[in-house]
């Protein structure tokens, strides 16, 4: 029996790497007929400001925790 510590660090994400029939994200045509989601119409420039700071945080906390990832040391099995 494989004891998962040994081979496998608890960090990777390697659910996502495997292939899958469900698509990460639904497709837009079948959330909204005009490509939109929401009311572009009530848009102004404080709440894109809003937004654009919230995804700048979320990629800056994204590369921090990517860093910070652990990595196990490089083995060749093929030698």
């Amino acid at each position: 029996m494989v004891q998962h510590s040994y081979w496998f660090p608890f960090c990777f994400a390697w659910p996502m790497l495997l292939p899958s029939d469900i698509p990460p994200i639904p497709y837009w045509s079948t959330i909204s007929d005009t490509g939109t989601l929401g009311d572009p119409t009530t848009a102004s420039r404080e709440k894109g400001e809003k937004l654009l700071t919230a995804a700048v945080e979320g990629r800056i906390e994204f590369v921090r925790i990517f860093r910070g990832r652990c990595m196990g040391v490089r083995v060749n099995h093929l030698t």
